[in-house]
């Protein structure tokens, strides 16, 4: 077994092990705080697949979150701690429910488009101001990033309050989007609807930019040893740039997707989390793209089993944020196993050594 399998091997190990231990300790949580602990864990795993509803809440919650884990995916890859797409995700929504309401004379799927479309220009506008801001003053990203979302928030709910809303409505929210541009349904009694193929077509397309082209090895050789990119003659700020661009545009068109699959109007006055979340699910998928679908849909179900968990015992859905919170910290632990790691390596070192003693005898 060669180092890199190796590697593979134990960031498999790895993760599973996290997973493992983390729901260990939300099952000894739920046997000392519940008087009905079994109903608790019955509701908590097999909750979900107890109807066609439920079953399709898992893809539903798991969209936005797939999105921005690709984004996060990128962004992280470029070695580039920060928290921006929180506000980027928000604002897409703006930008796209401008769009679905405008009245522009355009066929359904036609104005789908257009809305996604301004959505990811409109997020990858704002994932580059602190990117612009770190290349021309060295900015601490986390720290612009953090600032920036609760600006875009305020700047949004003015754009909704003042330019957007339905005064009509009982409750403050945008004008009704056109029933013709919402995706189609896929999953009866459901809100799983084609934006699914979206979603699987931009994992492939990540996966193809990263592994198999010059600008997704750019992106990660930046990330990986920046020092080494700048000898070679890559250009950091280009690569930076459109790494950052991408990111934003990514996320702006799952944003848009969400807002029309499972939304009639715009009513977003709170950030919606999916940022934050986008974190956790590019950390669990290991930074790669073609891990994030499974990030996302495990974290999606553990989040539906513990909401339906809450409705059917007396445990709190708070627990879901507890497992995802002990997970993260194993995954994220760089000497958890690392012992175990290093005696295989020497194994497998003295293994390789004595084969090549008996080939020169």
């Amino acid at each position: 077994m060669s180092n890199r399998q190796l590697n593979l091997l134990f960031k498999v190990i790895k993760t599973m092990m996290s997973v493992l231990i983390a729901l260990t300790m939300a099952f000894v949580v739920i046997l000392l705080v519940s008087d009905q602990p079994w109903d608790a864990i019955k509701g908590f795993i097999g909750g979900p697949f107890t109807s066609v509803r439920r079953f399709g809440l898992i893809f539903e919650n798991a969209m936005p979150l797939l999105f921005t884990g690709l984004g996060c995916c990128l962004i992280f890859a470029m070695g580039c701690g920060q928290i921006i797409t929180e506000g980027a995700f928000y604002f897409a929504a703006v930008a796209a429910t401008m769009v679905a309401i405008s009245g522009l004379p355009l066929p359904g799927p036609v104005l789908f488009a257009a809305a996604c479309l301004v959505a990811a220009i409109a997020a990858a506008a704002v994932c580059l101001v602190p990117m612009l801001f770190y290349i021309r003053w060295d900015a601490n990203l986390f720290v612009v990033g953090m600032m920036l979302n609760y600006i875009l928030l305020n700047v949004g709910t003015y754009i909704l309050n003042y330019h957007l809303l339905d005064p009509d409505f009982g409750y403050p929210a945008s004008y009704l989007f056109p029933a013709e541009m919402k995706p189609t349904v896929l999953i009866r009694g459901t809100y799983v609807t084609t934006v699914v193929f979206i979603g699987i077509a931009f994992v492939i397309l990540l996966y193809v930019f990263f592994y198999h082209t010059k600008w997704g090895y750019n992106i990660r050789l930046v990330g990986s040893n920046p020092s080494f990119a700048r000898y070679s003659g890559i250009g950091i700020v280009s690569t930076l740039l459109i790494g950052q661009t991408l990111c934003g545009a990514v996320i702006g068109v799952g944003s848009a997707c969400e807002l029309f699959s499972r939304y009639d109007r715009f009513n977003w006055y709170a950030l919606p989390g999916y940022g934050w979340d986008g974190i956790l699910i590019a950390t669990l998928a290991s930074f790669k793209p073609q891990y994030v679908p499974l990030a996302a849909l495990f974290l999606s179900y553990l989040r539906t089993g513990a909401d339906l968990m809450s409705r059917q015992s007396d445990v709190a859905a708070e627990l879901a944020p507890v497992v995802q919170s002990f997970m993260v910290l194993f995954i994220a632990a760089n000497a958890f196993l690392k012992g175990t790691q290093q005696k295989l390596r020497v194994k497998q070192s003295k293994v390789r050594q004595k084969a090549k003693e008996a080939k020169k005898v």
